[in-house]
């Protein structure tokens, strides 16, 4: 059996690799979503973050995985790509993606969404940046987003059953002590005991993608 203080100790260790940091440079942040799998002996939470990776040249849901109940322990990560048609809807400018002139559809996982709303508004000569695309989908068509049960458990140990998703949490910042904050001890609490009402947050959710244009957009 494992205990609160050895989940927080791992959390700890494998962060910013097993457990994301939404200020990562290269991966301009749009939106996330956990989820938190055990068994009696073994748990994993699964962290999927929707960003503009700089590395790629591409939107993907970058997933992050940590725990002892993991399939492959040295894959603490994934990348899955989210806009199908991006090379015919996206043209690079300087160092950034804009979305190409006269586009008012893509095609994500798959689905074509129509983007002319967000067109509709940007249309004082303001271009649109591919993370203005990503922040529009989180916020209108967030479903398509992120991965199925499937995926999600792609790297994770069959025993293990899916015990609590997130669709918004209290985040740590920069100058915040990961272990320390509310939200992830109560997630600790969560995954050691099978109780999902230990997860009962006073502190206001900070996941929005609004919360954290100060560390790219300035």
């Amino acid at each position: 059996m494992y205990d609160t203080a050895t989940i927080l100790a791992t959390i700890a260790g494998e962060f910013p690799v097993g457990f994301p940091d939404f200020t990562n440079v290269y991966c301009e942040y749009a939106g996330a979503r956990l989820h938190c799998f055990r068994s009696e002996k073994k748990w994993v939470i699964t962290t999927e973050v929707i960003c503009d990776n700089f590395k790629m040249a591409d939107a993907t849901n970058e997933v992050y995985y940590v725990g002892n109940g993991l399939k492959n322990f040295l894959v603490q990560g994934d990348s899955f790509p989210i806009i199908d048609n991006i090379d015919e809807t996206f043209t690079w400018i300087g160092n950034k993606m804009y979305l190409t002139e006269n586009i008012e559809e893509i095609v994500v996982k798959g689905r074509a969404i129509n983007i002319s709303e967000l067109v509709n508004s940007s249309r004082n000569g303001e271009k649109l940046r591919l993370i203005d695309v990503l922040r529009f989908l989180v916020d209108n068509h967030r479903e398509i987003l992120f991965l199925d049960q499937r995926d999600v458990k792609s790297n994770i140990q069959e025993e293990l059953q899916l015990i609590l998703t997130l669709e918004e949490w209290y985040h740590p910042q920069p100058d915040e002590e990961l272990t320390e904050l509310e939200s992830i001890r109560m997630i600790a609490k969560v995954l050691q005991s099978g109780k999902v009402e230990e997860y009962f947050p006073r502190i206001a959710s900070n996941t929005h993608w609004s919360n954290w244009t100060k560390y790219f957009d300035e």
